[in-house]
């Protein structure tokens, strides 16, 4: 047996590894929409002459009724009512109301690569004669295989390390840009906003057409009040030129008693 020889072995380890941090925020955006729905119908024309102009008088002297941009107009709770002198037509236009949301988002992100360079020495004893199989190469080899292992833990071990405080320095990072990126997401939802309120509008514009179409009457009351109106004055009139006895009105609701005498 010779006598042991030492030798001395090391391991090194090289880890890379990258990482990537992203901050995303959201927006929302509102605008109030409005639909509408629009119906015109014949009227004055389909009323006599004298008719006719004592309705026109009658809605001039309806303190409800407003002169505005050549018709007389009567505000409802979901649309208005109006009456277009020029061509004797009833509009009616109802209108649907409510808020259309947009929502935005914007991301930033940082990302790098860690680099962990580590190394384990040891060192060990063999034989020049190979004793008990202790040759220079078994010995070294299995040394190097005990050291890698511990070589790549340590690189590991150091990557973990290094990647949190990649991490931390990303996220502090962004952090100080969180205002750029919530301006980037509210600018987004307004980009959005415009063809989500044009949706929404074309459905309020579906439900004030089945809101008129449903509801048609109440949009006539009003046009009908004035002309019971007109026809009471028209009525009155006539009697009073005939030298009428015994005149009465009775107005009760909606409707309309008048009742007079002329000697034939």
């Amino acid at each position: 047996m010779c006598n042991p020889r030492r030798i001395e072995v090391r391991a090194t380890s090289t880890l890379s590894r990258t990482w990537q941090e992203t901050l995303t925020r959201t927006a929302s955006a509102t605008v109030d929409v409005t639909g509408e729905a629009r119906l015109r119908q014949p009227f004055g024309t389909l009323l006599g002459s004298p008719l006719r102009h004592a309705f026109e008088q009658a809605l001039g002297a309806d303190p409800r009724w407003t002169w505005s941009d050549g018709a007389y107009r009567l505000a409802l709770e979901d649309g208005e009512v109006a009456y277009h002198p020029g061509t004797g037509e009833i509009e009616m236009t109802a209108r649907r109301s409510g808020l259309a949301e947009a929502r935005g988002s914007a991301s930033r992100t940082v990302s790098g690569r860690i680099t962990a360079n580590t190394d384990a020495t040891a060192s060990g004893t063999y034989y020049g004669d190979g004793w008990a199989g202790q040759t220079e190469a078994y010995v070294r080899s299995q040394l190097h295989s005990k050291l890698q292992k511990e070589s790549d833990r340590k690189a590991e071990q150091e990557a973990d390390q290094q990647e949190i405080r990649a991490r931390d320095r990303g996220r502090s990072q962004l952090a100080d840009q969180q205002g750029e990126i919530d301006e980037l997401a509210a600018d987004d939802a307004r980009r959005n906003l415009g063809a989500v309120a044009e949706r929404a509008r074309a459905g309020l514009d579906r439900q004030a057409s089945e809101q008129l179409a449903e509801t048609r009457d109440t949009y006539l009351r009003p046009v009908n009040l004035v002309l019971r109106t007109a026809y009471r004055d028209t009525i009155e009139a006539y009697a009073r030129a005939h030298g009428a006895q015994n005149l009465s009105v009775d107005e009760d609701g909606d409707g309309l008693v008048i009742e007079f005498e002329i000697e034939g």
